[in-house]
């Protein structure tokens, strides 16, 4: 039986501080729940000299396991199907009463991806530096989205870790399904514009040019309007496409830039639920997820 000190609140928000004895940290926390409280955090108590005290106190290089420096190294983004059975497997052995640890550990060693085995392991290794696990998933923001973090955040301080995994999972696996009916839908429109896309573009910088000279042989140099808006169109878009490229390229590598700060992405966003047929649809994402 080991000794753990708790700090909880109750319905009301009074704020109740005392000690239990269980065999786990994980029976520990059922049984201040049993009492009606909502347990922040519960931490072993170990009686230790003044000694030992000081020496956990020295600071110690972390060191990693030799097996796992390829795993660490691995390039990729991660599947989101990775991270969602991740999470559902997370939150399945914490309703069963193991560790976080040991549940980290265990779906590490099961864990067919490179890229995300890689991040389990410094996830355990962060957790046993003295981190706990939301603050151990931002170093990941690329894998973990941000209400990810703050779920995990928010079921850490209110004892319910595993209920916020499992929610976690279930809106990862119905956002998912989601995603692939609307990639299922959109497909076939996709495939025509961008066929008929290149169709046009293939046209106006090979075939429309060689008429220029049949047409004006035809009309003695009098062109139509139209016609010779179509010819000048196809002329600029010859003799200046890797300019139009890098101008393209330019307006995408500033919208990333806008994106990547929280006042550029909040006008985006405006942005996008005010366009007359796409936000109407972004509306109805919103509202799904």
């Amino acid at each position: 039986m080991s000794t753990f000190v708790y700090t909880a609140f109750d319905s009301k928000g009074k704020q109740f501080r005392g000690q239990v004895k269980e065999k786990s940290w994980t029976q520990a926390l059922r049984r201040v729940k049993e009492m009606g409280l909502f347990p922040t955090p519960v931490k072993q108590h170990e009686q230790r000299s003044w000694r030992e005290r000081l020496e956990a106190l020295r600071p110690r290089p972390r060191t990693r396991p030799k097996d796992i420096s390829s795993h660490l190294t691995a390039r990729g983004p991660v599947p989101p199907k990775a991270v969602t059975a991740f999470t559902r497997q997370i939150a399945t052995l914490l309703e069963a009463g193991i560790p976080l640890l040991r549940a980290l550990r265990s779906t590490r060693e099961q864990e067919e991806s490179r890229r995300l085995a890689g991040i389990l392991d410094q996830l355990i290794l962060d957790i046993e530096g003295g981190c706990t696990f939301s603050e151990a998933l931002t170093r990941h923001p690329r894998v973990f989205s941000r209400i990810y973090i703050t779920m995990v955040r928010a079921g850490e301080a209110s004892g319910t870790l595993e209920g916020a995994l499992a929610r976690l999972a279930e809106f990862m696996e119905r956002a998912a399904r989601l995603r692939g009916k609307i990639k299922s839908a959109m497909i076939y429109p996709a495939a025509v514009i961008i066929v008929a896309v290149g169709i046009l573009t293939m046209l106006t910088i090979f075939v429309i040019p060689k008429f220029r000279e049949v047409f004006r042989d035809l009309t003695g140099g009098n062109l139509p309007l139209f016609t010779e808006y179509v010819l000048n169109s196809s002329r600029i878009l010859k003799d200046h496409l890797l300019h139009i490229a890098a101008v393209i390229a330019a307006l995408f590598g500033s919208y990333k830039l806008v994106q990547a700060h929280r006042r550029g992405r909040m006008a985006i966003d405006g942005i996008k639920l005010k366009l007359p047929v796409v936000g109407r649809m972004n509306r109805k994402l919103a509202i799904a997820r």
